[in-house]
């Protein structure tokens, strides 16, 4: 049996110490997505509980859509309790980033939007119907 093992790494116990946070993205800021199929559009959904609408950004670039967020915060408490005044001050900091490679052709990016509800960001990426590429061309 592998002894290191047994032991919890100093991330894990950090984890576990700071454990009040306010949003748990999981390891390494990884959160879960869905991307669903729907007749006219793509929609991924970020789970991300907990999280202020104002915090996430949603950016396109040369047909890659990155979804990023990010909150910082800070907690200070002051007790005071047999003639002793005990501090407690922590910075809280919460973020991730997923990319997505979207297809050149197939897609409306003018169109894309994105909404935040009930633990859900969801963006919607229209699709855009492909013309058809079989045509007559006449001869004058």
């Amino acid at each position: 049996m592998n002894t290191l093992m047994l032991y919890p790494t100093i991330r894990q116990l950090m984890d576990s110490f700071f454990s009040d946070d306010v949003l748990n993205f999981g390891s390494n800021g990884f959160v879960p997505v869905n991307i669903a199929e729907k007749n006219d559009a793509w929609v991924i959904e970020v789970s991300a509980p907990g999280a202020k609408k104002e915090n996430f950004k949603v950016d396109l670039e040369n047909n890659t859509l990155r979804i990023s967020y990010q909150n910082q915060n800070e907690n200070e408490e002051k007790k005071e309790e047999n003639g002793l005044t005990y501090h407690k001050r922590q910075f809280f900091a919460t973020s991730f980033e997923r990319v997505f490679n979207l297809p050149e052709n197939g897609i409306n990016t003018d169109d894309i939007k994105a909404e935040y509800k009930d633990g859900i960001l969801y963006v919607n990426i229209p699709k855009n119907p492909v013309q058809n590429l079989v045509k007559t061309i006449s001869i004058n």
